[in-house]
């Protein structure tokens, strides 16, 4: 039996954009080029979408998954299939009112669940019913489990159940052609059948998983022998055979041995976990391309956490994906190593207020193998982890450093020089036995102190030796790539690159609506429309993207006795065929959590929260979003054009709610915070992330 059911347990796992075919791994194949060439199964919650789209088949638990990410998977060129249990009642059947009608009276005590009765005309319209709904959701095949758990019965009741399961399977594959039928096993029924499945699996051709003793093992001479014998018909006939084989997450060398073996001997073959949580190793085998970026939100929120804004974009040019985790008692529990090419913690608040899970889930990814780099600060007080780490904290705050060694590599050449300092330096003896110190300096008290340093677990990077700070901007002292890439230990990889297809740059143009009313500094001090119009629109072949903010233009803005004039200039400008109308807002909102932003330490509402139009006294995201698309459509634009983008307005940092409400409203959105590398602030602090 394939495991799916009660034993499962919820993971939790940031989805997130996209997995390039370059991240995969392929392996030899030694199947039939009319079948598929990859499977994965998945059955846990929180399914990883971008790497199982590499597949060609995927088999899922439909429980976990939501209709919109079958469709995500057809799109990306997979065949979606549906777990559905055939010989025995599902947990939900089980606590339905109809379970005594539908089960044999018989139990499987291994698996804790009853056997179905597969001769009652009611299961097999359940089944059939079940399937009806799976096809609707989008799947395009059913993997049929618990095939053979009528033999579980006693012997006499045995010809009937077979002979009802029979007749289920023709229903199934009459009623329902377009659906593809994946069985587990399933041996007794297949010469009664007339037809032949897409695809056969077996279990524990090698490896197994015994879930009485749960436990791995070994499978038995007599065992195999006896899968020979009921495999080499359907390998001789051409039926793809699917090998599921159990081995530990940790034994990834022997399960790429056993892959090999098992596609010379002419199978299909997945290794994974008896949770069916894993991608495995197979046919393919996905390169981790993900990063975790830990941060504490008592620090302050995602886009203003120091991870993201500093080093999001490095880790995006590097070709990883960065998924975020707020280190808030909801760390995700599940193995990392499979996804995660490794973790990166910056923190600088100490040890967070659910210090106990922190610290498990830190001592998780060092059982793993999954590395860990620090930045910031180091938010673990608990000696013996720190002990593990090869670290120990001393109880005082230094005055006064002398260099004692530095990788020149690491620190001091990247865009700024070494200076020494103390202030913030935090008090950090290491043992060279298991860290390599990358910049290592004595204090007063003659200790030495490690504020940079790699490690086989990892490495980690200390205030005050990331950057040098001064009022003319931010300028990082430490190689950040060089570090990331020593202390993760990442390989390159292909990276995602916003240019064109065949690497030439794209010129994207798009103007925001700020100042329109304004009057040009210029002789006849024309306005501002006027001169983009005639100076920058129509003086050059650019498609360019232009907006209004319509408390500016509009009658119900800031100047209603100046709409006569701004309107026929907003129409001329979105007359223009190389001009894609947008829309900058009704009031231009600095601040599109207002609540939230307030609350930040020393917030300062310079320009107010938003333009302070007569009669609206609060921002509201229908009237900024809708409403002035509304406006711009209604009023400025000639026939045959739309609004379909929307520009974010102020700090450009909008919520979940005013992006949900621009796509449904039909609008794609430009500006996301803010990017600000110039001649002046020629550093890579001021990179902003794609994503």
């Amino acid at each position: 039996m394939l495991l799916s059911r009660g034993i499962l347990r919820l993971r939790t796992v940031c989805c997130s954009l996209m997995l390039t075919l370059s991240g995969l791994l392929c392996m030899a194949s030694a199947q039939a080029s009319t079948g598929p060439g990859s499977v994965a199964f998945w059955y846990a919650a929180e399914p990883p979408l971008p790497e199982l789209a590499q597949y060609d088949w995927v088999v899922l638990e439909p429980g976990h998954v939501q209709p919109d990410q079958v469709a995500f998977l057809h799109a990306q060129g997979a065949v979606p299939f549906a777990y559905l249990s055939v010989g025995e009642l599902s947990p939900e059947d089980e606590a339905s009112a109809d379970a005594a009608r539908l089960s044999s009276g018989e139990r499987n005590h291994e698996w804790q669940s009853d056997i179905a009765d597969l001769a009652s005309p009611d299961w097999q319209q359940h089944l059939l019913e079940r399937a009806a709904r799976l096809r609707s959701q989008g799947y395009s095949g059913l993997f049929l489990d618990t095939l053979d758990s009528f033999m579980r019965l006693p012997e006499e009741r045995r010809p009937a159940q077979q002979q009802g399961l029979v007749a289920l399977l023709q229903r199934l594959h009459t009623d329902y052609p377009d659906l593809q039928l994946f069985f587990n096993r399933g041996f007794e029924a297949l010469p009664e059948l007339g037809f032949a499945p897409a695809a056969v699996a077996v279990e524990s051709l090698e490896a197994s998983w015994d879930q009485a003793q749960d436990r791995y093992g070994r499978v038995s001479e007599s065992d195999r022998a006896w899968l020979d014998g009921q495999l080499k018909p359907l390998l001789d006939a051409g039926t793809l055979v699917v090998a599921i084989e159990y081995l530990p997450p940790e034994q990834r060398a022997q399960a790429r041995e056993l892959s090999q073996r098992l596609q010379q001997q002419g199978y299909l073959p997945v290794i994974t976990t008896p949770e069916l949580d894993s991608l495995g190793v197979g046919t393919l085998e996905v390169v981790p391309r993900r990063i975790a970026l830990l941060y504490d939100p008592r620090e302050g929120e995602l886009t203003r956490s120091p991870g993201h804004v500093l080093l999001g974009g490095l880790l995006e040019y590097l070709g990883y994906r960065v998924d975020y985790f707020a280190v808030d008692g909801h760390l995700p529990e599940r193995r990392f190593d499979e996804l995660y090419a490794g973790v990166v913690v910056w923190m600088t608040s100490g040890a967070p207020a659910q210090a106990g899970q922190f610290r498990r889930f830190l001592q998780a990814r060092l059982n793993e193998g999954t590395r860990i780099a620090f930045f910031g600060g180091m938010p673990v007080d608990d000696a013996r982890l720190l002990a593990r780490l090869g670290l120990r904290r001393l109880a005082y705050e230094p005055r006064e450093v002398s260099l004692k060694q530095v990788d020149a590599a690491l620190v001091g050449s990247f865009e700024a020089p070494l200076r020494l300092r103390a202030r913030d330096l935090l008090a950090l003896s290491a043992d060279n036995r298991l860290l390599k110190p990358a910049l290592q300096v004595q204090d007063e008290q003659s200790n030495l102190l490690t504020p940079v340093a790699t490690a086989d677990w990892g490495g980690y990077a200390l205030a005050p030796y990331l950057f040098q700070e001064s009022a003319s901007g931010r300028r990082w002292m430490l190689d950040p790539f060089r570090f990331l890439q020593d202390s993760l230990q990442l390989p390159p990889l292909p990276a995602l690159d916003v240019t064109t297809e065949n690497g030439r740059r794209i010129a994207t143009v798009h103007i925001d609506g700020d100042g329109f009313a304004s009057r040009a500094e210029i002789p006849g001090t024309p306005y501002s429309g006027e001169v983009v119009l005639q100076d920058f629109i129509r003086a050059h072949d650019f498609l360019t993207s232009v907006s209004v903010v319509e408390g500016e233009v509009g009658p119900q803005g800031m100047y209603p006795y100046l709409t006569k004039r701004l309107e026929p200039i907003a129409r001329r400008i979105f007359a223009d065929p190389k001009v894609e109308p947008a829309t900058h807002t009704f009031s231009h909102p600095f601040f599109w959590e207002p609540e939230k932003a307030s609350q930040r330490e020393g917030f300062t509402a310079e320009y107010g929260m938003n333009m302070a139009i007569p009669n609206y006294p609060t921002m509201n995201l229908e009237r900024e979003i809708v409403g002035s698309r509304d406006y711009i459509q209604r009023e400025l634009l000639p026939a045959g054009k739309q609004v379909r983008l929307i520009f974010w307005s102020g700090e450009a940092l909008p919520s979940a709610e005013a992006i949900g409400m621009a796509y449904a409203a039909g609008m794609a959105n430009v500006n996301g915070a803010e990017t600000f590398i110039t001649r002046a602030n020629p550093s890579l602090t001021g990179l902003y992330p794609l994503l």
